[in-house]
């Protein structure tokens, strides 16, 4: 998973520097938050009704109100012309969170992105008293990826096989890739009940000794619901049997009905000659990461790199297998020398022993 076995190697089985690339981890880190206007046509004790205006695509929406530990459920909508109105969300958890001032609480609201150019907020107070809003804000990234040619999409594996046992505190769901593929992210179907809150931790098979009562290596947790998103994020995996453990409480069991894996694109970066063949190893086991002395700030010109079209994968031959260290080639060498010369130095100490006993007999005549 650490890439540690990738090499590109010339026509003389040479390695060649490269640089691996992550495109979403090469994007600018600078956070940029925006003022939206809106407006409150609604405020008391049923609901609260936001407008806001959307002047580019969003994906969430911060609302800063007055401190309170008060948590609500709310709605979203958005329309193109404020009178025809199409959900986007609802019944979203409002949790105020500490804003930068200590007399405000932020709403973080996120939602799948949408182009409306207005959006409605409807919050429902049952029959309380409403927040009070200080402003709406989205925060977003300053600029988009370092390469903009990089494909920022998910690679989809096979479909996984589901196995489920629900016991009275929990559910406990194996899941089972073709092989031993990739991934990083989760993304996961749940029917049964229309409304939902669970926490879930998952486990990856340590071997195939794994069952429900032994999981493996737990990897982390994170939480499920209807109005949440579904598609997980994690630390790269490479297995084909790994575990779900949801916790039910005194709920009803939920019944998932698939749950996919995929991951995002690696790129690996590489000054190639033109007119010269290459070739891209990997699988080694044994492989270490090569110290080469490029970094990720090559090259240095936005958009300057050219994606190549690869061929098919072809199994790599043993016989052609490049050595992780190239002294290994030399050692049957050392080996050889070191063996001619014991046999010298016997050669030279039985002709020495010879001469000295012919000199004992002469001297025993004399």
């Amino acid at each position: 998973t650490y890439y540690s076995d990738v090499r590109v190697i010339d026509n003389k089985n040479k390695w060649v520097p490269h640089v691996l690339h992550i495109p979403l981890l090469e994007m600018s880190r600078e956070v940029v938050t925006a003022d939206l206007k809106f407006a409150i046509s609604v405020s008391n004790k049923i609901n609260t009704i936001i407008i806001v205006d959307a002047p580019q695509q969003l994906k969430n929406i911060n609302v800063v109100i007055k401190n309170t530990s008060v948590e609500k459920f709310c709605s979203l909508s958005g329309s193109s012309d404020k009178k025809n109105w199409f959900v986007i969300s609802d019944s979203i958890l409002l949790h105020p969170q500490a804003a930068e001032k200590n007399t405000e609480s932020i709403l973080n609201i996120k939602f799948p992105q949408s182009n409306y150019s207005n959006l409605k907020l409807v919050i429902n107070n049952h029959n309380k008293d409403p927040f009070n809003i200080v402003s709406v804000s989205t925060t977003g990234k300053a600029q988009g990826f370092l390469f903009s040619n990089f494909s920022d999409s998910l690679m989809q594996n096979p479909p996984c096989i589901l196995l489920q046992k629900d016991s009275a505190k929990q559910s406990i769901i194996k899941i089972i890739q073709p092989k031993n593929f990739h991934f990083n992210q989760i993304n996961i179907k749940a029917e049964g009940l229309k409304y939902y809150n669970r926490e879930v931790d998952m486990y990856v098979a340590n071997n195939n000794n794994s069952s429900f009562s032994n999981p493996g290596k737990f990897i982390q947790s994170f939480v499920i619901s209807n109005n949440g998103n579904l598609l997980i994020n994690l630390p790269l995996q490479n297995t084909n049997v790994f575990y779900l453990i949801i916790k039910n409480g005194d709920n009803p069991a939920l019944q998932i009905k698939e749950v996919s894996t995929g991951m995002g694109y690696r790129y690996v970066t590489a000054f190639l000659e033109k007119g010269n063949n290459y070739k891209l190893i990997l699988d080694n086991a044994k492989a270490e990461l090569p110290n080469y002395d490029i970094t990720k700030d090559y090259p240095t010109i936005k958009d300057s790199v050219i994606l190549l079209a690869t061929g098919n994968i072809l199994a790599y031959k043993s016989s052609e297998v490049t050595e992780i260290n190239n002294t290994n080639n030399r050692q049957w060498i050392i080996w050889a020398a070191i063996f001619v010369t014991l046999l010298v130095l016997l050669f030279f100490t039985r002709t020495m022993i010879k001469e000295v006993n012919k000199k004992k007999i002469t001297d025993d005549h004399i």
